[in-house]
C-alpha cells in the first residue's frame, strides 16, 4: 500500500523529481556535444552513453551513506525504524538494476542521434507500457478514462516521432546525423521505455508489498548496475568494432583522459552524479506514496522544461548548442499538447464526465451532507500525489 504523505511533501517530491530531471537530461546533451584530447592525443567530442551510465550508478550510490545516516539519526533520537517485511532485497534488486543499465544506456545511444526535446517527448510511452504491465503483472484495473489517456498518449508519439524523422539536425550536434540513425534512436528509446516501465513495476512491488526503504532501493540499484557496468558492460563495449562517439564501441580509459582534459567536463560529470541521484531518490518517494504509473507520467512532463530551456539556450549562444525552432517545431509543438492531454486524462486531471466512474447514491462521501446526497462521481484513485 502507498504510504501517507502531506501534501506539502509530495509537492516537493514533485518539484525536486522535475528540476533534477531535466537538470540531467540538459546536462548529458551538453557533455556530449563538449570536445576534449583523448587518450591518442586526437580531440573529440564525449560521446559516451555507457560512461554517462557508469556515472548514473556511481551516484545512485550515494544513497548508502544517506541512509545509514538515516538510520544514525534515528538511533540518536530513539526512533525506532519502520516495519519492513525486506529479506533478500539486495538480491531481488538486481532485476530492476539490470533493467536501468540497459534501458539508460539505450536512451544514452538515442539522446546521441535525436534532439533532447523529442527524446523526452518520446519517453511519454512508458505510460502505454507501464499501464499494460499494471495489468498484467500487478493485476491492476484501469478505468476507461485512462483507457482513453493511454490511446492520445500513443497518437502523440506518433506525431512526435514523426517531427523526428523529418527534420534537419538541431543547431549544436556534433555531428550530422543520418535518418537511419534518427529512426535507430527513437526505436531505442521506445523499447527503454518498457524495460524501464517494468523496473517502475518491480519498485513499486518491493516498496508497497516489501515496505522497502526508498534509498536504501536506490542505493542498491546503483551497486548492481555499477558492477555490471564496470565488469561486465563495459568491458564487452571496449572490444567491439566501430569508432569513439558511435554509441556501440566506447574508450573507458579515453574517457577518463578526456576528463583530465577538460575541467568543466569533469565539472559537469561530477554535478550529473549528484543530480540523477537525487532524481532517483525522489522518483522512488514518488513511487512509495503512489506508484508506479503517477512516477512515469510526472516523467513525462519534463518535457515542457526541456524543450523550453533548449530553445532559449540556442538562441541566446548563436546555436552553439539547445534546438532551434523550425517549421517542424509546430508539429512537436501539436504533440507535446495531445501528449500532455493523454497524460492528464489518464490521471484525471482532466475529466471526461462520460468515462468517470460512479458511486451508488447510498454512498456517503467524508464531508458529504447526507441529507443532499446524489450519484456522485469517485475522486480518482490513480491521482495519489494530490489526494
Amino acid at each position: 500500500m502507498a504510504r501517507e504523505a502531506s501534501l506539502f511533501k509530495k509537492l516537493f517530491y514533485i518539484c525536486t523529481f522535475l528540476l533534477t530531471g531535466t537538470a540531467g537530461v540538459l546536462i548529458s546533451k551538453a557533455v556530449y556535444n563538449m570536445v576534449a584530447i583523448g587518450f591518442y592525443g586526437d580531440e573529440h567530442a564525449f560521446e559516451k552513453p555507457w560512461f554517462t551510465d557508469w556515472s548514473m550508478f556511481v551516484g545512485m550510490m550515494g544513497c548508502f551513506p544517506v541512509y545509514w545516516g538515516q538510520k544514525l539519526y534515528r538511533k540518536s533520537r530513539k526512533i525506532e525504524d519502520p516495519p519492513s517485511k525486506a529479506q533478500h532485497v539486495w538480491l531481488l534488486v538486481t532485476i530492476p538494476a539490470l533493467c536501468d543499465m540497459v534501458s539508460t544506456f539505450m536512451m544514452n545511444v538515442g539522446l546521441l542521434w535525436i534532439p533532447a526535446s523529442i527524446w523526452q517527448m518520446l519517453r511519454g510511452s512508458i505510460v502505454i507500457f507501464t499501464a499494460i504491465l499494471a495489468i498484467t503483472v500487478r493485476k491492476q484495473k484501469l478505468p476507461p478514462y485512462q483507457w482513453v489517456g493511454v490511446l492520445i498518449v500513443f497518437v502523440a508519439e506518433v506525431i512526435v516521432g514523426a517531427a523526428a524523422i523529418m527534420q534537419p539536425s538541431s543547431g549544436g550536434s556534433s555531428q550530422d546525423t543520418s535518418i537511419a540513425r534518427v529512426i535507430i534512436g527513437i526505436s531505442l528509446v521506445i523499447l527503454a521505455q518498457f524495460l524501464q516501465a517494468l523496473q517502475t513495476i518491480i519498485e513499486e512491488s518491493l516498496l508497497h508489498d516489501v515496505d522497502t526503504s526508498p534509498v536504501l532501493l536506490v542505493g542498491y540499484e546503483g551497486l548492481w548496475g555499477f558492477f555490471f557496468c564496470t565488469f561486465v558492460a563495459m568491458p564487452i563495449v571496449y572490444f567491439l568494432p566501430g569508432t569513439e562517439g558511435d554509441g556501440i564501441h566506447e574508450d573507458t580509459l579515453d574517457s577518463f583522459v578526456m576528463l583530465g582534459h577538460n575541467g568543466l567536463l569533469l565539472v559537469l560529470n561530477l554535478v550529473y552524479t549528484l543530480v540523477i541521484c537525487l532524481f532517483n531518490i525522489y522518483g522512488m518517494f514518488i513511487t512509495e506514496v503512489s506508484n508506479a504509473v503517477t512516477r512515469n507520467i510526472l516523467e513525462s512532463l519534463r518535457t515542457l522544461f526541456i524543450w523550453v530551456l533548449n530553445l532559449i539556450m540556442f538562441y541566446a549562444t548563436s546555436g552553439a548548442t539547445g534546438e532551434a525552432w523550425t517549421w517542424y517545431s509546430f508539429m512537436q509543438l501539436g504533440g507535446f499538447v495531445v501528449l500532455c492531454a493523454g497524460l492528464f486524462i489518464y490521471n484525471a486531471v482532466i475529466k471526461i464526465p462520460a468515462l468517470m466512474p460512479k458511486v451508488p447514491t447510498d454512498v456517503v462521501m467524508p464531508g458529504e451532507d447526507p441529507a443532499q446526497k446524489g450519484y456522485a462521481t469517485i475522486p480518482s484513485q490513480v491521482d495519489p500525489v494530490m489526494e
